[in-house]
């Protein structure tokens, strides 16, 4: 199965953010700036993500190349600045 965003997978499921943020134990702003690129889950919330979407979201879904984040939008308007 291929994998996908956070955001996809939540509308595929038409799943609210409260929804998604009950499922993983976090606040509808935490899924909000995932989905964002604004912060990277923990460990223990991936795992959480990874359980919760049955595999469809990976770790490797928060990244662009390996070991690196994508870059959150505040950041590139930092270094635009």
């Amino acid at each position: 199965m291929p994998t996908m965003l956070l955001t996809s997978y939540r509308e595929r499921e038409r799943l609210s953010r409260a929804e998604l943020a009950a499922r993983l134990g976090v606040s509808v702003i935490t899924v909000s700036r995932y989905e964002r690129g604004l912060r990277r889950p923990t460990r223990t919330v991936m795992s959480r993500i990874v359980a919760a979407t049955g595999g469809a979201v990976q770790p490797n879904d928060f990244y662009d190349a390996p070991g690196e984040c994508q870059a959150p939008a505040a950041q590139a308007q930092e270094a635009a600045a």
